[in-house]
């Protein structure tokens, strides 16, 4: 049984679509299609394509996204549960089929399913929601109640959770009972990356850093208000960098001429990920003011990079995906969600001593290596086996 079938159940997988979970899985697959037999199930632009040993198979068409960049509509979650009522892996039968979670909507109909096959069933979650909900406004109440209830379905059918972070592990486990958990960070290529970098010793001309979509969860306008009070408040006359675009675009904008920051902080929109590591490798310090982060691979990179991150926690611990990666004092710094004072506290500590920054720059470069793509794998391969095994056994 060293070399498995294994299945990939998902709505968006790179490198068809950019975003979090779809890099993860796309990242899994190819490794894993170096010694097993992979096929991934869904939406693409043609019938079937190859990648690096990886079979794709397609379920939605491509064409229903607005876009390549993780997006996604009211159309794709309504259509996923009818199209996934087909038997739409037979006649293979994978030793392990991994299905995304998102967007919770076909987790009922692929378990109905799911339970008439002998594999092992993995559910990947990103995100467990226990108080956040996931929609805002009057109906953040209802789309909490519903999107527990989704996610409670899948774990019903699943074997073994896959959880992208401490915070997705702990929620599956407290609030969902959930039987199996193996922790599954997303990663990223080291080595590749750091090819990237500027040199070292290269200057640092950035004082600050942000990298995510211009959107409003992000809350990257707590970070402009936070430099509008640096100025102020300690004569701040250095330069910061926001790297994304989105709807938030023109409000940020606003923000910075009545902050009176123009030609301090910079808008650079979308950038290739040579030119974001360059960005990374030249600031000082890195700002997450986001309310809510599965895991938050931009944290990582800034790490790599040798760019001390600056985390927003949440009052929802299950959305705190970057608590894993950021100690509060030894590989970063943390402040309250939305605590611009605070933020703005930290930011004058760190910019007024370059000292105190070394240590905890070397302490998170030092965590990196774990998650590294190739390292993740080699610890994963052998417990999926394992549990492939399990599952045969009991079924014998």
């Amino acid at each position: 049984m060293d070399g498995l079938k294994v299945g990939i159940l998902t709505d968006m997988c790179g490198p068809f679509f950019g975003g979090g979970y779809q890099g993860t899985l796309w990242e899994v697959a190819r490794r894993l299609a170096r010694r097993h037999e992979v096929r991934v199930y869904t939406s693409l632009p043609v019938p079937h394509d190859e990648r690096e040993r990886v079979r794709f198979h397609r379920v939605l068409p491509m064409g229903l996204y607005p876009d390549t960049t993780g997006t996604r509509g009211a159309l794709q979650p309504a259509l996923l549960p009818a199209l996934l009522a087909r038997d739409v892996i037979a006649p293979w039968t994978p030793d392990a089929l991994i299905v995304e979670a998102m967007p919770l909507s076909h987790l009922p109909t692929i378990g109905r399913w799911l339970r008439r096959r002998p594999g092992l069933r993995l559910l990947n979650v990103d995100e467990a929601w226990v108080g956040y909900p996931p929609f805002s406004g009057a109906i953040a109440p209802t789309s909490l109640r519903v999107a527990r209830w989704l996610l409670s379905q899948g774990l019903s059918w699943t074997d073994t959770a896959l959880a992208v972070s401490e915070a997705t592990a702990t929620a599956l486990t407290g609030a969902y009972a959930a039987r199996d958990v193996l922790a599954f960070p997303s990663g990223i290529d080291v080595s590749r990356l750091r090819a990237e970098l500027p040199p070292e010793g290269t200057e640092r001309a950035w004082d600050v850093i942000s990298v995510g979509r211009l959107v409003p969860m992000k809350r990257h306008i707590d970070l402009v208000h936070a430099l509008g009070l640096l100025k102020r408040r300690y004569g701040w006359s250095g330069r910061a960098v926001i790297v994304g675009d989105g709807p938030c675009r023109g409000q940020l904008e606003a923000g910075i001429r009545v902050e009176a920051l123009s030609g301090q902080v910079e808008l650079v929109g979308r950038v290739n990920e040579a030119r974001k590591m360059d960005l990374l490798g030249r600031s000082r310090l890195f700002v997450l003011s986001s309310e809510r982060e599965g895991f938050s691979l931009a944290t990582l990179e800034a790490m790599l990079a040798g760019c001390l991150p600056i985390v927003a926690e949440p009052p929802f611990p299950e959305v705190f995906g970057a608590g894993g990666l950021v100690s509060e004092g030894r590989t970063g710094h943390r402040y309250p969600l939305g605590a611009v004072e605070r933020l703005t506290e930290v930011l004058h500590r760190l910019l007024s001593d370059p000292g105190a920054l070394r240590p905890l720059v070397e302490n998170a470069r030092a965590l990196v290596p774990s998650y590294d793509w190739d390292a993740l794998i080699s610890k994963f391969e052998p417990e999926l086996l394992r549990r492939v095994r399990r599952r045969a056994a009991s079924r014998s």
